[in-house]
């Protein structure tokens, strides 16, 4: 079910012209009309991630421990056959005998009291179980938080790689009108020198940053099952909550960490109840049918029936079911320990990406207002140049100030929006369910109830290959 919150969307006046210089990105990557969106590669993850399929596995071996506890309460029934032949010979000379029988044994057991050691471990798996739930959703949290992160790195690479290109374009034409200049006799060898050094080195740049961009492919390939293609720019962030202490409010009641560690600490509390039984005596139910069949006349066939009822009280062994059920109580004092510190790392890690995003929206205030005066200084600096009041070396200066901004704005985009989804994240919200992402959300409560009751005939019916529809 997902969770809704009160929130509104964080977004500072200032940012109208952050996305107004990012117009110049858009221009110069057009996507097509069957981009991929953010929300493609968040379903993408979802339906192709390994690590969720393995410990959706994980967690239906979880739901076997169920399973287990409740066949503990039930009868054992057993079928022994046997054939046997039996060669004896008397002493002092006496005749041989040979003797064959076969026998045919059904025999029941079943414990009526145990000082409900059973029942505690029954419940103690289903703790464990909601626990595993939870841990499903954390690895579902870090898998679609990857997807994030990778979708916004192959978004930054682009933005980078076409920033460098463009600047390799514009000091391109200055070392041609530097030529030009140098052959008027308006400028020294040394300044065409310098612009031509200044090529070179950005031409390594474009490799470099192609090289970014393609580490950046790999990394989306590996959190989605699939390489980009062209990739839209980010939707508008999902609304987040107005105040910190309404952010930290939410993950402390949905955060799966929390959770799973007080699933934990119940299994492991009545983990310890269990044990705790060990001076209550066992009493059980037994019952068996005999057949037995001779393959001689010299003996005779039989038929034979008993019941009986047993009691088992503890008396001594050594001391180490007391050690095992100290063992249990300080499993359990641990695990409140953990849950008291899920409780303190959820605060942190929310605290953490709220301030993320405080310093990433006051990044992008300074950095659009950079980029706006690297703007102006560039061409500036062109004019007077052209005028021959500027060296070559200051407009190259200038044109590597306007790319180190453009490129700084790029990167506090980028870490505000990775802010944002890690803000969710850490809040317990960045799951296909809360998204609204258009998958079939799995259901773990399907598998669980295909083995809660642990089904005996079912399971034979199966193996026998008989259609139990």
């Amino acid at each position: 079910m997902a969770v809704f919150i009160s929130a509104r969307a964080y977004r500072p006046a200032s940012l109208v012209a952050a996305w107004a210089v990012r117009g110049f990105f858009a221009a110069m990557l057009a996507c097509s009309a069957n981009a991929e969106t953010l929300s493609d590669a968040l379903v993408a993850a979802y339906r192709n991630s390994d690590l969720l399929e393995a410990n959706r596995a994980i967690l239906r071996g979880t739901n076997e421990g169920v399973a287990q506890a409740v066949a503990e309460l039930r009868p054992t029934l057993n079928l022994v056959g046997s054939v046997n032949r039996d060669w004896r010979s008397e002493q002092g000379g006496g005749p041989a005998t040979d003797q064959a029988a076969s026998s045919l044994q059904l025999t029941i057991q079943y414990l009526l009291w145990d000082g409900g050691s059973r029942r505690s471990s029954i419940d103690a798996a289903k703790q464990a179980v909601l626990a595993g739930r939870q841990t499903l959703k954390s690895v579902e949290q870090s898998v679609l938080l990857d997807a994030v992160t990778a979708y916004l790195d192959v978004r930054r690479g682009i933005e980078n790689l076409a920033l460098e290109e463009n600047n390799f374009r514009v000091i391109s034409r200055e070392l041609d009108a530097a030529r030009d200049r140098f052959e008027l006799g308006q400028i020294t060898r040394t300044e065409v020198s310098i612009a031509e050094a200044r090529l070179a080195a950005i031409r390594s740049g474009v490799a470099l940053r192609q090289g970014e961009l393609e580490i950046a492919r790999e990394v989306y390939r590996l959190a989605t099952g699939r390489y980009p293609g062209d990739l839209e720019p980010t939707p508008p962030s999902p609304s987040i909550p107005e105040s910190l202490e309404d952010a930290l409010a939410i993950a402390t009641n949905t955060h799966p960490s929390i959770i799973a560690s007080r699933h934990a600490a119940n299994a492991a509390e009545l983990t310890y109840r269990a044990a705790d039984t060990v001076l209550s005596p066992r009493i059980s139910l037994g019952g068996s049918v005999t057949a037995r069949r001779s393959f001689d006349s010299a003996m005779n066939d039989g038929n034979s029936a008993g019941i009986s009822i047993s009691a088992v009280v503890p008396l001594y062994d050594g001391g180490g079911a007391f050690a095992a059920v100290r063992r249990y109580r300080a499993n359990a004092d641990q695990a409140k320990a953990d849950l008291q510190r899920a409780a303190l790392v959820v605060r942190r890690d929310v605290a953490s990406a709220w301030a993320r995003l405080q310093i990433a929206d006051a990044s992008i205030d300074a950095r659009t207002e950079q980029v706006e005066s690297a703007d102006l200084a560039f061409r500036g600096v062109r004019e007077e140049a052209a005028l021959g009041l500027r060296s070559i070396l200051d407009v190259l200066d200038a044109e590597q100030t306007r790319l180190a901004a453009g490129t700084d704005l790029a990167g506090a985009v980028r870490d505000r929006e990775l802010a944002i989804y890690s803000l969710l994240a850490s809040m317990g919200l960045l799951t296909a369910e809360h998204l609204g992402l258009s998958v079939d959300v799995y259901d773990p409560s399907e598998s669980f109830g295909q083995v809660e009751s642990a089904p005996y005939l079912v399971e034979v019916a199966k193996r026998l290959g008989i259609n139990s529809e």
